[in-house]
């Protein structure tokens, strides 16, 4: 299993948009056993993705061709034990993503080695928030 973050540029998103985006994607992540959470704000679209390293991969390569964003880079990818998303086949969160300074951090450390367990603590404190009462899921 792995987790990968990427962060992208949206473009011109609508919340019908983003409603479509959610709804494929808590249709078809299931049957792939991939979860994860979609942060939409700001002009920016992060996600994150856990699951089989073949289905996420091939997940993400799809993601790249679609025109509702572009200039995605990956932050962060790592080997996982367990998931931290699980509880969601993708979770949605509206916000600017700028917010959560740890992933901002993360991001701005992108082209270093990051210790893999320091990754999954920094986004053990992201889900927590997340999970805070003013999100959908």
């Amino acid at each position: 299993m792995i987790r990968l973050l990427y962060l992208s540029q949206a473009t011109n998103l609508s919340n019908t948009q983003i409603d479509s985006i959610l709804e494929s994607s808590r249709r078809n992540n299931n049957s792939l056993s991939i979860t994860g959470v979609l942060v939409v704000g700001g002009g920016w679209i992060m996600q994150l993705l856990e699951g089989p390293e073949a289905s996420v991969i091939k997940l993400y390569a799809m993601i790249l061709d679609d025109p509702r964003h572009s200039n995605a880079r990956i932050i962060h990818i790592t080997p996982a034990a367990e998931k931290i998303f699980g509880e969601w086949s993708m979770g949605l969160v509206r916000r600017n993503p700028l917010e959560f300074e740890h992933i901002t951090a993360l991001r701005a450390r992108r082209l270093e080695t990051v210790n893999a367990s320091m990754f999954a603590e920094t986004l053990r404190e992201f889900a927590n928030r997340l999970r805070a009462p003013d999100t959908d899921s």
